[in-house]
């Protein structure tokens, strides 16, 4: 019995070891995660996408053993310039990666998902469209051929 007693407290020590070192560290990282994601994707994109910064979250615990950044109320513009109109809004897009990237800094996003939302495609008579935001690897500018 004293056995069972010693083991249960050392696995329930461990436990509040682990939920401490968890808070700790996505107080520690979580405006360097914020600010990475949305600077790496804000380079990659050929639209603008509105969101307010309140409205980005990063969590350890939610999508356990993954850490998650999550945006609430996305939305994205047309990805035609001069465009006005809304390619697509989201209530909420996570993106998950591993826990041991937040030391490496080597960011590797495991699991995408969007959730209650819409996309608002359209095409042209000339076969051009709003939907490609994503910049293909032709329109980055590419300095190691200067």
């Amino acid at each position: 019995m004293r056995y069972l007693r010693i083991i249960f407290y050392s696995l329930l020590t461990i436990i509040l070891l682990l939920l401490v070192a968890g808070f700790i560290i996505a107080n520690f990282y979580e405006n360097e995660v914020k600010k990475y994601f949305t600077d790496q994707i804000n380079k990659q994109l050929n639209t603008v996408i509105i969101i307010e910064p309140e409205n980005i979250k990063f969590s350890i615990f939610k999508n356990f053993p993954y850490a998650a950044l999550e945006f609430n109320e996305v939305t994205a513009l047309d990805a035609i310039p001069k465009a006005k109109d809304t390619l697509f809004k989201a209530e909420n897009i996570s993106m998950q990666f591993n826990i041991i990237d937040l030391y490496k800094e080597n960011y590797k996003i495991k699991k995408l998902s969007v959730s209650n939302g819409y996309v608002n495609v359209k095409i042209d008579k000339a076969g051009k469209n709003n939907y490609q935001f994503w910049k293909s690897y032709s329109d980055k500018d590419d300095s190691t051929n200067v």
